[in-house]
């Protein structure tokens, strides 16, 4: 904690930081402590997690002392249709954090896994925002972040994407506390940009998933085409096989798509 605080100049993100050697689920305790009256830029970090989770409910595995798991509490000034902009700032802060402290050349796989391509794509960070909603705003968001560090692959389980880590990739351990400092400090610069272009247009950048063929399985519908962009708030926009444009705002893109 002492380290993190040492390091950390921002604005609104990290005046407030609370660690945890073992926890629930950073996320969970985010959340209770934004409906709780928590300020804006408060975070939550732990050492591990006996109850992590990633979207759709899907566990998240993270062995002890081996991953960078933080969640960020926002009260943005936000439609409820533009919350996924908090999903795009934390990702892109993710990306060019990593870069930063590793020199690795990274991407986004929509709508909010950091990845490594290579013959496909490999997981190697998670976001997960939930919100609080009105009809007409944003109360308050609640972006939890996942890192695969310093640990072995092949403890994480099965997962819908292959994953690696920072050591897998570069041989080598790398220091969870300057990662953190420099993932925190990327979402402070970028938040100043939630509400204009610059944000959309950087995150969309970075989507190895566009120019690709893609199947996409939501609530609603499954689909197959090609991802040819993305609007301003994130969405994904799929031509079908008929030639139909589809604006997906939640969806699972299957992997096999991705691959090369």
């Amino acid at each position: 904690m002492v380290r993190i605080r040492q390091q950390l100049r921002t604005r609104i993100i990290g005046r407030e930081l609370l660690y945890h050697s073992a926890i629930g689920s950073t996320n969970d305790e985010a959340k209770r402590m934004a409906s709780a009256g928590a300020n804006e830029g408060t975070v939550i970090i732990a050492d591990e997690q006996t109850a992590g989770r990633g979207r759709l409910d899907r566990r998240w595995v993270a062995p002890v002392n081996t991953c960078v798991l933080a969640s960020v509490v926002f009260r943005p000034r936000l439609a409820p249709r533009q919350a996924t902009r908090l999903t795009m700032l934390c990702s892109l802060a993710v990306v060019k954090a990593i870069e930063a402290v590793t020199g690795l050349v990274l991407g986004i796989k929509w709508p909010n896994d950091v990845v490594v391509m290579r013959d496909r794509a490999f997981k190697l960070a998670g976001i997960l925002t939930e919100t609080a909603l009105t009809s007409d705003q944003v109360l308050y968001a609640v972006v939890g972040i996942g890192i695969n560090v310093n640990v072995d692959p092949a403890e994480l389980g099965p997962v819908v994407t292959p994953a690696t880590s920072l050591r897998a990739e570069l041989g080598r351990p790398v220091d969870r506390v300057d990662l953190l400092a420099s993932v925190l400090a990327e979402i402070d610069a970028l938040y100043a940009h939630l509400a204009g272009d610059l944000l959309p247009t950087q995150w969309a950048a970075r989507l190895v998933t566009l120019g690709q063929t893609v199947r996409v399985a939501g609530r609603r519908q499954e689909l197959e085409g090609i991802a040819e962009g993305v609007d301003a708030d994130g969405a994904l926009i799929v031509r079908d096989l008929a030639g139909n444009l589809h604006t997906i705002s939640a969806g699972e893109v299957s992997q096999s798509a991705l691959s090369a």
